[in-house]
This record gives C-alpha cells, sequence and structure tokens, in this order.
C-alpha cells in the first residue's frame, strides 16, 4: 500500500456465516442510529401515544373544551389563539413572553407542522385558559377561582402543570369540579429522586420518602396524577412518585411552542400532563357521555408498558447538629412497587380512542362490579370465567366471578374482564379510607354577596381525618341545584380548649335565601354526612375596589383605580414588610427591581392623611419585579460554520450574558455566561448542506424569573456539507468467508463507520474505525469476526465525540464471487 498517496485506504475483513438477525444485535453498543432531521425526531413524543395514528383516523377532539391553568399563553402564537374559547386573568396583568403556559396550551392544541415536528394532541379542542400561575410562582387563590370559572366555562377537561403544597380550599374545589363532571389532569411533580454523594444531597432518594406532590395527591376517583418517561419508556429521572401516581406520559423534549416560536426542549412533569389531558380530550370527542372516573378508568385499562426502572435510594440520612449538613448512607433497592413510579403505564391515544369507541356502542361486556374490604378488592361480574387484568396487565387468566384482589391504600385501579374477544367496561377503584366524616352540629351561620359563613361545634371526634394543613379544615357546601360551593375552615381556639370552627364558603349570590347541605370532607377526599342549612338574609358588605393591573415593562408596573365616592385618601401598601403609604391620587407605580414578589393593596378612607375608617378596599394584587429588559440584538454575524456546530458573534456581548438561540426547526439552547455564543448539531442529525434561519435572544435570570429581550432578526446559515466515505470493490469469497471493501475516509471526520445490512436493510453488525492512528498516520486495514452474511455494506462519516453527527454513504450490494489463493482483499 502506498502510505504517501493522499487516497487513504481501508480494508476492511468479516467472516460470515448464513443465519440472519435483527438490527437489536447490532454489537456496537456506543452507536446511536441517525434519526433523520430534527423534525422526524422531535415527534417521538407524540408517536410514542399514538397520536399521530390518531389524527390519520380524522379524531382530533373536536366538540371538547380543554382549559389550561397556567402562566397565560401568548396570544400570537399560531395553533394557539385560533383555538381559543376563553381567557381571563385571576392576577395583575399577564407579564411578556408566558412560556410555561404557552408550551403547554401548545402541546394541546397545536397544528401538525412537518418543519418542525410540533403536533398537538387534540388541534380540534377549544381551550380555556385562565392565568393563575406568574412567571414560575403559582398562586392557590387564584387557582381555586381558575377552577371554578373554568367550571363555568364548560370545560370538559382541565389541564394544570404546577405543584403546591397542601390546601384545604384547593382539595375542595377540585372535589367539586370532577363532581361537577370535569376530568382533573394535574403534574406529579418534578421532584424525583437523583442520588448523588453527600455534597448533592437529594432527600427524595431516602428510603419510604413519598416525593408525588399536590394537588396531584388528592385521592379522587377522576383526577388523574401524571407523571414522565424519557425516550427509553422508563419514569424519567426527576419525575416524583407516590402511590397516587395514576399514569405516565414523555416528559423529555417534547416539541411544542413558546412565545419565540417552536422548541424541543419542553420537559417535566408540566409537559406530560397536557399531553393526558390531551388524550382524555380525544376519548371524550368520540364518547362525550363518558363521566370523569370513566374517562380515567378507559386511559389506565388501555395504557402501553413502561420500562420497570426505580432509583435508588439511602437506608438512612442524618443532618449533623452543629453544621446542619445531612448526610445519606448505603444506597439501598427502593422497596415502593414498580406502581409507585410509573403508575399504570403510558397512556397510548390510539388504545384509550378505540375502547371509548367501541363502548359508545355499546358494542362490550358489562363492567365488573367491584366492593371494598380495607385493601382486597372482590370483583363480580355476570357470564362465565373470564380473563381479570388490572391497569391492562393480566392478573388472572380465566378467572372466576367473585375474585378478590389485595390493593394498596390510595392507588387506583382499572379492572377489566376479557371473554370470547370481547372486552368489558372497566371499572374504577381508587382505595381511601372507608370511614366518612360525621355531620358537623351547625351553631352559627351567616351569609354575604360573595361569601356562605358557617360555625360549626368541636370537631374533635374527626380531628385526625380532616386536617389537611395547619389546622385548616376542608368542606362543601351543596345547593339545592346540585352545585358545590368550596369551603375552607379553621379554629382560632387555643390547644386544650373545646375548638369552634369557623367556615367561609366562596360564593357569588344576590339572593335573598340560600339552602343546601353543608358537608366536611376528610383527607382522603371522602365526603361526610350532610347538615342542611338555610340563609335567610344577606348582610352588606364593604365594596370592593376594582384595581387594574399594567406590567408597563419587566421591570415597571402601574396600578389603577376608580375614585371611591367619599373618599379623601388612599392607604396602600406594596412592600413585603406590609408597611402602609397614603396618597390622594387614584393610581401608583413602581419602577426598578425590589425585593420580590410581594402584593399591592388599598383601601380607601374618608378623611385626609388616610384617617377615619374604611369606605372600601382591592382584593390583594400579587405582583413581581424583575430586571429591565435587555435590548434587542442587532448585527449578529456568523462566526464560524464548522462541522459540527454554528457559532455567532453578537457585538457588545459581555462575559457575564445568557442567551438562548433558537433554530427553525426547532432546535433551542441556553447559552450561560461566559460560552461560545453557539448552536451544537443534535446527535446523528441530518443536516448536511441543509439551510436554517436563527433568532438569538438575550436572557436576564432573576431569583423569580427570567427576563428575555426581544430576539434578533432572523440570521440565515447553510450547514456546512459533511461528505460521506468513498468506498468501492465491496465483495465476498464464498470459500473464505470474508468480505472486503476499499474504502477512502472523508478526514475531516473523526472516524469511519461499516454498517453490514441484511435485505431489509437493517443492521447487523457494525464497526467504528478511527481515521488514524495515535501517531496520527492513517489506518490501513481492520478485522473482525462475523458470523452473519451481509445483503450490503454502507460506509459513513462520523465526528465529534460521542458522535455528534455524521453523514451516511448509500448502502452497495455486495458481490459474491469464487475463493481464489492467490487473490488477495488488500489495494494500492
Amino acid at each position: 500500500m502506498n502510505k504517501k498517496s493522499s487516497l487513504v485506504s481501508l480494508l476492511v475483513l468479516a467472516l460470515m456465516g448464513s443465519s440472519a438477525t435483527s438490527s437489536a444485535l447490532a454489537q456496537d453498543n456506543q452507536y446511536l442510529p441517525e434519526y433523520g432531521t430534527l423534525a422526524e425526531h422531535n415527534q417521538w413524543g407524540t408517536k410514542e401515544i399514538d397520536v399521530d395514528k390518531v389524527q390519520e383516523l380524522g379524531i382530533r377532539g373536536a366538540g371538547v373544551k380543554v382549559a389550561v391553568l397556567d402562566s397565560g399563553i401568548s396570544l400570537s402564537t399560531p395553533g394557539i389563539n385560533t383555538k381559543l374559547y376563553a381567557y381571563k386573568d385571576f392576577l395583575p396583568s399577564q407579564p411578556p413572553l408566558p412560556d410555561h403556559g404557552t408550551q403547554t396550551a401548545g402541546l394541546i392544541s397545536s397544528e401538525f407542522d412537518i418543519a418542525t415536528g410540533v403536533r398537538g394532541v387534540a388541534p380540534d379542542a377549544q381551550l380555556i385558559v385562565g392565568r393563575v400561575c406568574y412567571f414560575s410562582s403559582c398562586d392557590t387563590s387564584a387557582i381555586r377561582k381558575g377552577i371554578l370559572w373554568a367550571v363555568e366555562q364548560g370545560a370538559q377537561v382541565i389541564s394544570m402543570s404546577f405543584g403546591g403544597s397542601k390546601d384545604a380550599a384547593l382539595h375542595a374545589t377540585v372535589l367539586s369540579a370532577v363532581n361537577s363532571g370535569v376530568v382533573m389532569v394535574a403534574s406529579a411533580g418534578n421532584n424525583g429522586c437523583q442520588t448523588k454523594p453527600n455534597g448533592g444531597l437529594n432527600r427524595f432518594c431516602k428510603q419510604g420518602v413519598i416525593s408525588e406532590g399536590y394537588s396531584a395527591s388528592y385521592t379522587i376517583p377522576g383526577l388523574i396524577s401524571t407523571g414522565a418517561t424519557d425516550q427509553t419508556k422508563a419514569r424519567a429521572s426527576f419525575s416524583s412518585w407516590g402511590p397516587n401516581l395514576d399514569i405516565v406520559a414523555p416528559g423529555v423534549n417534547n416539541t411544542t411552542y413558546d412565545p419565540v416560536g417552536p422548541t424541543n426542549g419542553f420537559g417535566g412533569t408540566s409537559a406530560a400532563t397536557p399531553l393526558v389531558a390531551g388524550v382524555a380530550a380525544l376519548v371524550l370527542s368520540v364518547n362525550p357521555e363518558l363521566n370523569p372516573q370513566q374517562v380515567q378508568a378507559i386511559l389506565q385499562a388501555t395504557t402501553k408498558p413502561a420500562l420497570a426502572v426505580k432509583p435508588k435510594v439511602w437506608d438512612f440520612c442524618q443532618q449533623d447538629s452543629v453544621t446542619k449538613v445531612w448526610t445519606c448512607n448505603n444506597e439501598v433497592e427502593n422497596y415502593f412497587p414498580q406502581e409507585y413510579f410509573t403508575g399504570a403505564g403510558i397512556v397510548s391515544a390510539l388504545n384509550a380512542v378505540n375502547l371509548a369507541k367501541q363502548l359508545g356502542l355499546q358494542d362490550f361486556l358489562a363492567k365488573p362490579i367491584a366492593s371494598v374490604t380495607g385493601t382486597d378488592i372482590s370483583l363480580t361480574w355476570t357470564g362465565g370465567a373470564a380473563d381479570l387484568y388490572s391497569n391492562n396487565k393480566l392478573i388472572q387468566r380465566s378467572a372466576t366471578s367473585g375474585h378478590t384482589v389485595s390493593g394498596e391504600q390510595y392507588r387506583s385501579y382499572s379492572f377489566q374482564i376479557r371473554r370470547d374477544g370481547k372486552v368489558s367496561e372497566p371499572s374504577l377503584v381508587v382505595l381511601q379510607n372507608l370511614t366518612a366524616p360525621q355531620a358537623p352540629t351547625v351553631i352559627e351561620k351567616g351569609a354575604s354577596s360573595n361569601e356562605l359563613r358557617i360555625t360549626t361545634s368541636d370537631l374533635a371526634a374527626e380531628v385526625d381525618q380532616l386536617f389537611m394543613t395547619s389546622g385548616t379544615v376542608a368542606a362543601l357546601f351543596e345547593l339545592q341545584d346540585g352545585k358545590q360551593v368550596p369551603c375552607s375552615g379553621y379554629s382560632p381556639s387555643p390547644d386544650g380548649a373545646p375548638k369552634i370552627y369557623y367556615f367561609k364558603c366562596d360564593i357569588e349570590t344576590q339572593a335573598s335565601s340560600v339552602t343546601g347541605s353543608f358537608r366536611l370532607l376528610n383527607k382522603y377526599s371522602q365526603l361526610g354526612l350532610g347538615v342542611p342549612v338555610t340563609f335567610s338574609r344577606v348582610d352588606a358588605v364593604d365594596p370592593t375596589m376594582p384595581v387594574t393591573t399594567t406590567y408597563i415593562s419587566s421591570d415597571q408596573i402601574s396600578f389603577d383605580w376608580d375614585e371611591v365616592p367619599g373618599a379623601l385618601s388612599y392607604e396602600y401598601r406594596y412592600l413585603p414588610t406590609g408597611e402602609f403609604f397614603c396618597t390622594t391620587d387614584t393610581f401608583f407605580s413602581i419602577t426598578g427591581k425590589g425585593t420580590q414578589p410581594s402584593l399591592f393593596y388599598v383601601v380607601a378612607k374618608n378623611e385626609a392623611n388616610c384617617g377615619g375608617y374604611k369606605i372600601a378596599d382591592s382584593e390583594y394584587q400579587p405582583y413581581v419585579l424583575l430586571s429591565a429588559t435587555p435590548p434587542k440584538p442587532t448585527g449578529i454575524t456568523v462566526k464560524n460554520n464548522d462541522i459540527l456546530s454554528v457559532e455567532f458573534d453578537v457585538p457588545n456581548a459581555q462575559p457575564t450574558d445568557q442567551w438562548r438561540i433558537y433554530r427553525s426547526d426547532g432546535a433551542v439552547t441556553r447559552i450561560a455566561a461566559g460560552q461560545r455564543i453557539v448552536l451544537g448539531m443534535q446527535p446523528n442529525e441530518d443536516v448536511n448542506g441543509k439551510t436554517f434561519s436563527y433568532r438569538i435572544m438575550q436572557v436576564v435570570n432573576d431569583t423569580w424569573g427570567e427576563v428575555w429581550s426581544e430576539p434578533s432578526d432572523p440570521i440565515v446559515v447553510t450547514i456546512r456539507d459533511l461528505a460521506a466515505p468513498e468506498y468501492s470493490d465491496c465483495s465476498i469469497s464464498n470459500q473464505k468467508s470474508s468480505v472486503g471493501c476499499t474504502i477512502k475516509p472523508n478526514q475531516e471526520a473523526d472516524s469511519t463507520l461499516v454498517e453490514y445490512l441484511d435485505m431489509n436493510g437493517d443492521v447487523l453488525f457494525t464497526q467504528r474505525v478511527k481515521n488514524r492512528t495515535e501517531s496520527n498516520t492513517p489506518l490501513e486495514n481492520v478485522q473482525s469476526t462475523f458470523k452473519y452474511a451481509p445483503h450490503s455494506i454502507r460506509v459513513s462519516a462520523i465526528t465529534g465525540l460521542p458522535h455528534q453527527w455524521m453523514r451516511r454513504g448509500s448502502p452497495k450490494s455486495v458481490k459474491v464471487r469464487s475463493y481464489n489463493p492467490n487473490v488477495l482483499f488488500v489495494t494500492n
């Protein structure tokens, strides 16, 4: 071989046999199959749950209203604003760029875009959007109001991609929504276990710790707690777990819209939740008569299996009494059952829709009837023996009616029988404490135009079951027309004394009398026995001053109110300290970032200098101010367009600046301070010679949120083309059982990949060969044992460590020739 030649030759020899195998047996474990364009790969999440197959049938969620309670949406985002049925702010005016809410809504409603892979689950559904979050914080009071408003707007599904703490009134509100016929879908949270050594301790990794967050943890049939999976079908490492976890969906690198454009970087249980909500909408679109419990049962009875992997946890953790540093020891297997981590499995839109359609046609067996004793579930059904399934898993072949299974407290089960090719309607069982609260004794009552007030006697007999958090108790007031009004109560009585409880139930009415039944709610989401209560009078209440809140910019906000008749001054507060100030104006503006977040509150007074008594007051207005918005980046040029990335030069960029880069096909990257402003290629994507537009924006991170600049004008870049290796003379010796090729590697690439393919084009075996040795000389040949006969060979250029980008050659058929001992598989 002429080593001085510029044509570097690579000799490949392989031993063959006659058997066939599948691509799963490829032996290069580091090799990642090329997935084509990023837009094709961006569809992985919706394809995982079969949305593409459902939409091919023309099923797109028509006729269903889905409420998204989040941070609001960008009204200019395509595929979202045209689906909007109703929009309402439950917090001050919307800050710019509500990315989280836009992303969740986009996963439900976006039309399919072949250029980016964006695909909403139910694009024909109508959106009801309530803004209950500002930046990364969500207001519990706003959430409660948003749920009640969404129900009034006719929502059939409510998607809630937020966590939170235990809240009695929220618990009652969620239950009232489900009881009114609304499917509630809530994220389980992102507090899953990621075990690290003592320096980066996550105490959720301790044995026996539940990380599933509220409101997904309320034990309410019809409330679907949603976890996240990754591309291996396993629980995503961040996804929280617990007995209330019902189902999982893709939550890693989901593709949707944010206010700037398409992005494939949306993840978390926040991303999984709208996918499940969208599937619920598809189910209701083909069978609108289903109630929330039936929808949950269908989703859990039609899942696809998730990968059974559980995180390891610490055996015990302890905190140093002096340094307060936690240390954990002895990493062990997690003793929780697999269902705590992946629930019933991965939601499947196709399976769920098919079962819902079947039930709508009355083409099914009668559902099994469940009776519960403790944690034992006895199932009876009509007809003979049948195969019994729980959450789409076979638990007994040819089971007979009266079969008993053992369950676990708080978990949900969807039981179904199958016989002679037919299936039953699934039956949902959520194991709860079966002791419902008793009817309380009402000792006083009162009403106003916006609330009912009930005082009860001591609830000592129920207290262990009733408390939700910090002594706050949940209840419902059921009106005669069946509407349920959420209530919350507390007791100011000191410990040791009989506790009188004061309840407030939010209601909007001008009626002179209100009649209904007052019922306590325990922590297992069970309503107690009711006590009839009639309110026969309406108290006078102080009028509420409407306040208009306007975000002028990220660091400037204005509060405005109308002049109140008889008011000579206005007392307001806006600092976290609660300090009061006085003004005669009917507006107040704040500029510049302060200690945030905070509340604005104003009271109209009948005397000057804020003296005298209150005439009217406003509701509390939460707000947050951040840094000033950076200027729009301009004058950007391409600094370097190499094989692995495109780097940009932004004039006047400082080392402390942070950036986001958007590529037109959905690729998005964050650039930390001090890093190059560069967007690299995705693993093994096919971008050779393709043209994209890029937009760059500056990002300022504050404690309570992000501030984004306006994105730059598009920068059009054509990616450099990485040439595939040249190769020829691929032939087989049928006596020597060897195959050889003459290959000229592309020296711009790091390695050459040789793939041996069967007649279907599947990979039988792969070899990755460095183009040069450690001494930087061209590699001359490689040998490898191989017992399967290839139909063809494909040779590709790979560059980057790990495989970041490759250029595939076209497969070439392998010739078979007779053995000639005088001919060597060597070329010059």
